[in-house]
């Protein structure tokens, strides 16, 4: 690899602006036959979303995915599962298993870059390396 420029790191800068965006993605699900359209979330909610997860990681993990998926806070679907008063707990009576939870919680996380970093994606080299 060779030393960045600055003309180099400019050149990125529409493509790091880009990445900085609304993230979207859509999560499927077998068990329903189709897919969720998810978005990225905001400073805010994701702050919102880590603060639950130190109360709980699974409920936090729960509010990740209900504030994601803006089809989970449709009044229609709130009230056809009984949720009207506790909307977060639609994630629990579509996902029942927490496996489930998990598998989607990790999509969503990575959507927010949240998750674990590729090997090799950014490492630290020792000075002695660069000079080689």
């Amino acid at each position: 690899m060779a030393l960045l420029k600055i003309e180099d790191i400019i050149a990125k800068k529409e493509e790091l602006r880009a990445q900085a965006g609304e993230q979207k993605c859509l999560v499927y699900c077998e068990k329903l036959g189709g897919e969720f359209e998810a978005h990225s979330l905001s400073k805010g909610d994701l702050a919102d979303v880590r603060s639950k997860m130190k109360d709980s990681y699974l409920e936090g993990i729960k509010y990740l995915i209900y504030m994601s998926i803006d089809d989970l806070r449709s009044p229609q679907l709130l009230e056809a599962y009984e949720c009207k008063t506790n909307s977060v707990k639609i994630v629990g009576r579509l996902f029942p298993k927490e496996n489930e939870v998990g598998a989607i919680g990790e999509i969503l996380m990575d959507l927010n870059g949240l998750g674990q970093l590729k090997p090799g994606e950014i490492y630290r080299k020792e000075i002695e390396d660069l000079k080689n």
